[in-house]
């Protein structure tokens, strides 16, 4: 007798772990494809406004999890760790750090840059921009929006499939950020323009060459 109750607590145990099982979801495949940037990756921009050549280069990618809705699952995020430096001068400068976020079928990425040369101070310049979806689609809401542009051309070379994505801080009313990012999912950004009345940023990052490791 007590060996069928042993036995019958043990199966509902077992039953239980099965149904209570938690699904992890990994990163959509046509986006990892995309964006999953690995180590010896680099762009090298011209930055048009002040004429400098700056280096973006991924410094480390991480692998973490992030739970659902209402914890019903788990699922992985991709984290990579861009780098900024200044490379024609005697001395790199860096310039700030960026990073590429991925889970799902979303990512985003935000930056923070120390060290802006035209900027009033030198406190952190920190901006998010998020992304709901991927392959890109048309959206738009109140402060932000993304639009395929098709070719595009910088700095003689030409892209294709390109997106346009802008973000404001305050729709309808004078705005502190109105920054601009031509989206590849070939080369990832092939073109940054930086905005911000406040902090006096202004920036317009051109794509020049690239080396793309995944």
């Amino acid at each position: 007798m007590a060996c069928r109750i042993i036995l019958s607590l043990a199966s509902v145990f077992f039953l239980c772990m099965v149904a209570c099982k938690v699904e992890n979801k990994s990163v959509d495949s046509n986006l990892k494809s995309a964006f999953n940037f690995q180590p010896g990756t680099y762009w090298i921009y011209k930055e048009a406004i002040s004429g400098a050549t700056d280096s973006f280069y991924v410094s480390g990618v991480s692998l973490t999890s992030g739970y659902g809705k209402h914890h019903s699952y788990t699922y992985d995020i991709i984290e990579e760790y861009i780098t900024s430096e200044r490379i024609d001068t005697p001395v790199l400068v860096k310039n700030g750090s960026w990073y590429l976020t991925m889970q799902l079928n979303e990512f985003n990425f935000h930056f923070d840059m120390e060290f802006m040369d035209n900027a009033i101070n030198t406190d952190e310049y920190l901006s998010i921009y998020d992304f709901l979806a991927f392959p890109f689609s048309k959206y738009r809401d109140g402060k932000d929006s993304i639009d395929a542009v098709g070719t595009y051309q910088v700095n003689g070379n030409s892209f294709d499939n390109v997106w346009v994505a802008h973000f404001i801080e305050q729709p309808g009313n004078p705005s502190f950020t109105n920054d601009y990012f031509y989206l590849s999912k070939d080369v990832y950004l092939v073109r940054m323009i930086l905005n911000d009345s406040v902090q006096n940023i202004h920036k317009d990052y051109q794509l020049l060459r690239w080396h793309i490791q995944k």
